[in-house]
């Protein structure tokens, strides 16, 4: 990235010299250096390249090219990088309606979906897994209109729904349409196989690793232990964090404390600060559901005022229940 990041500012430098700032060279290496400070975790300074190429293209060819709304989409990534995921929220939330309209995308096209995704993301940060869900059937719904071609994306998209209801769930409800989605998605690949290199991520990657997340979201829905257990058991899931997060999910449901405790003491001994903090959090919403706020406030504060853990799975579930969820 650093190298890249040399070759694009040299690019840039050469075509405002020969071109002028208002040229399209300018913009597309402009943006390209904007995309590498990005990679390179400097995203507050690849925020006014990004900016400035977006100016530039949408004088030369309007602002709903194509290319322009790719762009757009590693844009409002840039935005989450830096932090401002509100920001990021009212880009996406506008920015994958203009792609549903396009006349040359539309709802089911892979740009749109990836925009729908980058909202979702940006929602998560914010504890807003109610607005992720309602969307999340938009998202779907325009999907199925051009399946074939988007199926890498729908898969992904899956994942991304997954991760979703492990951090805020999970909704029994919401768990039964990603079951319906997924079949759709086997069957599709079933009926349409089309060989090549998006089929063998489909099968060597993609398959696999939503087969695996769904075992694990049954076994907290049904609050089966034992299954738990037996996935963890398998082979892919030696690591102990993992699997007590799950455990975590199923006690929670449960409103069993005791089983909470028990599961801190063993989250402190692998000394994963997440995981602590995740087990922390679900003792401080019991609290909250028996209607004592006081232990959820005290630790979203603590969270929330460190840049480390402002945006981490555990406060995200504090946003959600303290402030968002009905």
């Amino acid at each position: 990235y650093d190298l890249s990041l040399q070759t694009y500012q040299d690019l840039l430098s050469q075509s405002m010299v020969r071109y002028g700032p208002d040229h399209v060279f300018s913009a597309t290496a402009g943006i390209a250096v904007g995309q590498q400070l990005m990679l390179l975790e400097k995203p507050e300074a690849g925020l006014r390249y990004y900016e400035e190429g977006i100016r530039i293209r949408t004088k030369l060819a309007g602002p709903n090219t194509e290319l322009l709304l790719r762009v757009k989409t590693g844009y409002g990534v840039c935005l989450m990088k830096a932090l401002d995921y509100e920001a990021a929220v009212k880009h996406y939330e506008q920015h994958w309606q203009v792609c549903a309209s396009h006349k040359l995308l539309g709802p089911g096209h892979p740009i749109t979906i990836v925009a729908h995704r980058g909202y979702h993301h940006a929602l998560s940060s914010l504890g807003r897994p109610d607005l992720i869900r309602a969307d999340s059937v938009i998202q779907w719904a325009g999907a199925s209109e051009a399946f074939v071609p988007a199926r890498i994306e729908i898969a992904e998209d899956l994942g991304s729904s997954l991760t979703t209801e492990f951090i805020f769930g999970p909704d029994a409800g919401v768990a039964q349409n990603i079951d319906a989605r997924f079949a759709q998605l086997k069957k599709s690949w079933m009926d349409n196989p089309d060989p090549g290199p998006t089929y063998d991520k489909w099968l060597d990657r993609q398959l696999p690793g939503l087969t695996d997340s769904m075992k694990a979201l049954h076994a907290i829905l049904e609050r089966d232990e034992v299954a738990l257990a037996a996935w963890r058991d398998e082979g892919r899931h030696g690591l102990e964090t993992g699997y007590l997060y799950y455990l975590g999910r199923i006690k929670f449901l449960a409103g069993d404390r005791e089983g909470l405790l028990e599961i801190l003491e063993r989250a402190k001994e692998t000394g994963n600060k997440e995981n602590i903090n995740i087990v922390r959090t679900d003792l401080a919403v019991l609290d909250l559901q028996m209607g004592n706020r006081l232990p959820a406030e005290k630790l979203f504060e603590e969270l929330d005022s460190l840049d480390e853990t402002r945006y981490t799975t555990p406060t995200r579930r504090l946003r959600w229940f303290l402030h968002h969820k009905p």
